[in-house]
């Protein structure tokens, strides 16, 4: 629900070009801009800042998200099978779902990256998912679930 509404403003002419830019440049390693601040206060859930890590994992998301905007945000095209379509390797897919913490944050965003270099929309509510889900069991069924979406469509192309 976060992902969809915090899409559609990002993708509206609501969201100014500078306001855009600011959260483009979203990573959790640089000081936060205020533009970030606004923006959570706007669509994030109220936990939103308990606590330093969950801070930057919502960075990361509403930073990747903004640099797929506008129009990023496909929740009908699984993240996995996006990766699939636009041939992302397999070792670099290994090292997203094995990735914890900061790493995982880093690559979430180079992913995101990827993604708008390629011009693709995907799911990206999987992508927030992966960065914010905590629980070790959860994780784990989400990235199989990724890793599922991702090797079955490689072996249907």
């Amino acid at each position: 629900m976060v992902v969809g509404r915090a899409s559609a403003y990002l993708s509206s002419s609501a969201a100014t070009p500078g306001e855009l830019a600011g959260l483009r440049r979203l990573n959790p390693d640089r000081s936060i801009p205020v533009a970030f601040y606004r923006f959570a206060m706007r669509f994030l859930p109220d936990e939103w800042d308990r606590g330093s890590e969950s801070v930057d994992d919502w960075v990361t998301v509403v930073g990747g998200l903004a640099l797929l905007s506008p129009g990023g945000h496909d929740p009908h095209h699984p993240l996995g099978r996006g990766l699939a379509d636009l041939q992302y390797s397999e070792a670099r897919l290994e090292r997203l779902l094995a990735a914890e913490g900061p790493v995982l944050r880093t690559l979430v965003i180079r992913m995101a990256r990827f993604l708008a270099a390629k011009g693709r929309s995907v799911n990206w509510a999987d992508a927030a998912r992966l960065v914010l889900t905590h629980d070790a069991s959860a994780r784990e069924q989400l990235r199989r679930l990724i890793a599922s979406d991702f090797y079955h469509t490689v072996t249907k192309g």
